[in-house]
């Protein structure tokens, strides 16, 4: 383990089949991106530590990798790589809870616009999304009722009923849950 690392981060699974007690979310997902028929905008909610950014991760590698087995990334390939060591150009990350103010996501939609760069997607996750203040979520509320064609959005939070209802209501939802002991004991 490297010494800047908790452990944590060290062992942060970054593919679907990685993922501990989460099938009703992975195996959907999954299902899904293979498919070719996951939503523009989905939420993740649940607990704080249950895996919510993580998920958003390993469905950006499944969108984005090179060569994609059944709707979960390789791990291997450079893109599977980059995201893992969270340096992809075309996933961003944003922390609402600092960055959601009306000026932060209007120029957030401006990049939005523009296309991906190694691909042909782009993947938000936007952690902490109850933190979007109230102006901030009616500027978002019309990039998630119309976001550009090449772009999937992730918003994960632990308390989905401090977002406006009209923007937990653009997005799929998903709940995460605590894994079952028997799960973790195994893993």
């Amino acid at each position: 383990m490297s010494n800047s690392q908790s452990l944590a981060v060290e062992y942060r699974p970054s593919r679907f089949n990685d993922v501990v007690g989460q099938r009703h979310v992975t195996v959907p997902l999954s299902r899904a991106i293979s498919s070719g028929r996951l939503a523009q905008q989905l939420l993740l909610t649940g607990g704080s530590g249950l895996g919510k950014t993580t998920l958003a991760r390993a469905a950006a590698a499944a969108l984005l990798c090179e060569s994609p087995v059944d709707g979960d990334s390789c791990g291997s390939c450079d893109v599977c790589k980059d995201i893992a060591a969270g340096s992809h150009v075309d996933v961003i990350e944003l922390d609402a809870a600092s960055n959601g103010g009306v000026d932060q996501i209007r120029e957030l939609s401006k990049r939005a616009s523009l296309g991906a760069m190694r691909g042909d997607r782009k993947v938000y996750i936007i952690d902490e999304a109850h933190g979007i203040t109230g102006a901030g979520s009616q500027a978002f509320l019309k990039l998630l009722e119309e976001p550009p064609t090449h772009t999937t959005w992730f918003l994960c939070t632990t308390d989905p009923e401090k977002m406006i209802a009209t923007l937990r209501g653009r997005c799929v939802q998903f709940e995460l849950l605590t894994p079952p002991a028997a799960d973790l004991a195994k893993n």
